[in-house]
């Protein structure tokens, strides 16, 4: 699982279920890799906290951009800056604390790997080392330390690219701030690219399905939703949100369906592909309503 990004935590933004969000993601993945506990049989599809912290994160970065470039104070230096205080902190010290564990437990083989990984992961490249090394779920993956940090990989890689698209997009507009219209323009360029990368998972899923697993094209879509989520719910009027009794009812739905992800899927379906649509359905519908 990533370190992840946050949310700007402003009284006029923070959402506290974003956080209850992050919990449920992160959690079943933790007990789905307790393989010698009864946990990791009961968490199955655990691995797909994975997907729900992609939405989460897509949702998240997309929200804050539009907010800044909304009151025109949107700096791409300051983006970056921020996540790198936010980041590498927490890196560097998971990487420090490993090291030692991993010279008095690994064999020597197993240690030079690990010295790999550990490059790889301050090049924000663990996913494609992880995907020439092995695959996510084969028996040897005990034995990588650093395993989880290919998710890491994959939002910093679209942190890298999705900044600039947003403001080549803004830009290309001449835009003060966001209108109907606009929302229309993005979420049309933003949609076409959650259904490219979509397709590539799907492929992906049968054909190559360890890259489908770790590679950026194959999960951006998941991204892209959040994304698509945030521009959706950008300057909503409160009058069309939908009744408290109602947004409940889909929350539960949601939550629903993420649940069943967690709890029924196994690694040997054809994951991400279109399985994962399920816990990133149910956590658009937690995000919207």
């Amino acid at each position: 699982m990533s370190v992840g990004f946050g949310i700007l935590r402003t009284q006029a933004t923070y959402r506290p279920e974003i956080d209850g969000l992050r919990a449920l993601a992160i959690l079943p993945v933790i007990f789905f890799h307790t393989r010698a506990n009864e946990l990791s049989g009961i968490f199955s599809g655990g691995f797909v906290g994975v997907d729900i912290f992609f939405v989460i994160s897509g949702y998240v970065i997309t929200a804050l951009i539009l907010r800044e470039m909304d009151s025109n104070i949107f700096s791409l230096v300051d983006f970056y800056r921020r996540r790198i205080r936010r980041l590498f902190p927490a890196l560097f010290t998971m990487a420090v604390l490993c090291i030692p564990i991993a010279l008095m437990i690994l064999v020597p083989r197993d240690i030079e790997n690990f010295s790999h990984s550990l490059i790889a992961l301050f090049l924000l490249s663990a996913n494609i080392f992880f995907w020439m090394d092995s695959g996510y779920f084969s028996p040897g993956a005990e034995l990588k330390p650093l395993l989880h940090s290919w998710s890491l990989a994959v939002e910093a890689q679209y942190y890298l690219i999705f900044p600039l698209i947003m403001m080549v997009l803004w830009r290309s507009k001449n835009m003060n701030s966001i209108s109907t219209h606009t929302h229309l323009y993005m979420a049309g360029i933003l949609g076409a690219g959650f259904l490219i990368s979509l397709i590539i998972s799907v492929w992906a899923s049968y054909a190559a399905p360890v890259a489908g697993f770790y590679l950026s094209p194959a999960r951006g879509w998941e991204l892209l939703a959040g994304a698509l989520v945030a521009v959706g719910l950008h300057n909503k009027p409160d009058t069309q949100k939908p009744s408290l009794i109602l947004a409940n009812i889909i929350s539960i739905v949601g939550l629903a369906m993420i649940g069943y992800a967690i709890f029924t899927f196994h690694p040997a379906m054809n994951v991400p592909g279109y399985v994962a649509l399920c816990p990133v359905a149910g956590t658009i519908l937690i995000l919207i309503y």
